[in-house]
């Protein structure tokens, strides 16, 4: 079934959680449930789509486990195969597409009625798509061993309506699966054998023969942490990403706060029963402090910076600047997407947005100068000099794994590394005014320092966090991290060594 608890705020579900509509002109993404696992010895997975209307924009496929942990939380406004851990076909142009990337693979517009099987090969590795039970081929290879897949649908267009089959009770197929393959509701926990989740579960733990927890069927998993407590559920978040996209589950943490704090849960559709259980710890044990100024922004703030007269902010479709002293709204404007980081120098002011945009900005009119087309996702980070020999050079780090090097006067790219990480880069930064080293952090864990002149990466920091780099400053040769896995790591890139990491 359509999972509900991970889906775009634009979409209702219906008919027992198996209908997804449509109800706005935005993108919206649903994920279902249970999850495939792509290991050897697993059995293959599908599910089908049936289009009741078809208005353009279907996207069809699986995403992973990362996907999975942050989604709703963070949407994915362009839809699936535009991210890395994305994978989808697209009903209205039969293109397929992973990581931004689009081909043809097949050629006819999907209408009313037709059938989508979107078939995964857990062993195999691969994506096939199926269009009234006919083989299009093979879409992707290739994929990520050992990880948690999702079933998975973008719907573009207000009033597009689908109809998904799991193989649950009660679901019937337009078209049988094919051969070898099952359906997407087997496997789950009352199929499988009692003994084998037993035995496991048993093992003795030692060096030489142990059996990993996480190794166990997802289905298993998910079973087992119905019974874990909220303090628990968030410790096992913190484990291993396995571990970390099974406790995300709304529902367990809706059954866990109902019996521990008697809460009624029916209600937190508007916040998650997860960042509920958090405010209510800080709470409890008096960690929150009280703001003195308030700026209304009236949306979610992604970024800030100020100084002594101006507090400029990046909000979802605009900029807005207040007065310190006041304080009041002195100037906006309205730019697409997410503004997810803002930075100024003098006059000029540069925003970067989810769109993958940049806006460079005249700060004291507020008029947009230029726009570059920097990123194929989210800008998630920008710095540039107000003085210098690197004054017109301006980095972004994205969600498309890429940093890039641009000229502000003109727009046009100096430099970009294509696949600087393997995952999305969280911060980017000049490390002297000359322009010519740059450091970036990204969700890989790792940090790496780059040289312009070369175009190469001239240090990589890949064991200083086992999680996620937030965030990064660098200044008189140290080097600060901030992770997710709670530390914060000084480290003087002259002499790098486990003796000059520092910790907080």
């Amino acid at each position: 079934m359509w999972d509900p608890e991970h889906k775009s705020h634009t979409l209702e579900l219906s008919d027992e959680e198996l209908v997804v509509e449509q109800t706005e002109a935005l993108l919206g993404t649903v994920l279902g449930l249970p999850p495939a696992f792509t290991r050897e010895g697993e059995k293959t997975k599908y599910f089908e789509i049936i289009v009741l209307k078809n208005r353009g924009g279907i996207f069809i496929g699986w995403v992973d486990a990362n996907i999975f942990s942050y989604f709703p939380q963070r949407e994915l406004k362009a839809g699936i195969g535009q991210y890395s851990g994305t994978w989808a076909m697209d009903s209205y142009s039969g293109a397929k597409g992973h990581v931004g990337k689009w081909s043809k693979y097949f050629h006819r517009k999907l209408k009313k009625g037709d059938s989508v099987g979107c078939a995964l090969d857990c062993t195999n590795r691969t994506i096939s798509y199926y269009i009234n039970g006919q083989s299009c081929g093979i879409a992707f290879s290739d994929l990520p061993s050992s990880t948690l897949f999702y079933p998975a649908v973008s719907l573009k267009f207000a009033k597009t309506r689908i109809r998904g089959c799991f193989g649950g009770p009660g679901q019937c197929f337009k078209f049988p699966p094919p051969v070898d393959f099952v359906p997407c509701s087997t496997g789950s926990l009352e199929q499988l054998k009692e003994e084998e989740i037993t035995a496991a579960l048993n093992q003795q733990w030692n060096a030489k023969n142990s059996v990993l927890f996480v190794a166990l069927p997802a289905e298993a998993l998910s079973h087992v942490l119905r019974f874990f407590s909220a303090t628990e559920l968030a410790t096992l978040f913190r484990v291993c990403r396995v571990l970390k996209s099974l406790s995300s589950s709304e529902h367990l943490w809706r059954t866990a706060l109902k019996r521990e704090f008697q809460l009624d849960t029916s209600h937190m559709d508007s916040q998650s029963p997860i960042r509920r259980f958090q405010i209510r710890y800080n709470w409890n044990v008096g960690n929150y402090r009280l703001s003195k100024q308030k700026y209304s922004c009236n949306s979610s703030v992604y970024s800030l910076q100020f100084d002594d007269k101006e507090l400029i902010c990046g909000t979802y479709g605009k900029v807005v600047s207040f007065n310190i002293a006041t304080p009041t709204l002195s100037r906006c404007i309205y730019l697409e997407g997410e503004i997810l980081d803002v930075k100024f120098h003098g006059s000029t002011l540069i925003c970067g947005s989810s769109s993958g945009k940049i806006s460079v900005l005249d700060r004291n009119s507020f008029k947009i100068r230029r726009t570059i087309h920097a990123h194929t996702s989210d800008v998630e980070s920008i710095d540039f000099f107000a003085t210098g020999p690197a004054s017109h050079k301006l980095i972004s780090g994205s969600w498309d794994n890429s940093i890039l090097c641009v000229d502000i006067e003109t727009g046009k790219p100096i430099h970009r590394f294509s696949h600087a990480h393997t995952n999305p880069i969280t911060s980017v930064q000049y490390m002297d005014i000359s322009g010519n080293s740059i450091v970036s952090g990204s969700y890989d864990s790792t940090a790496k320092i780059w040289d312009l002149n070369s175009g190469t990466a001239v240090l990589c920091l890949d064991k200083i966090h086992s999680r996620t780099i937030n965030c990064l400053k660098y200044q008189g040769n140290i080097l600060a991290t901030g992770s997710a896995d709670r530390t914060v790591k000084l480290s003087d890139i002259r002499k790098l060594s486990s003796n000059n990491l520092m910790w907080m």
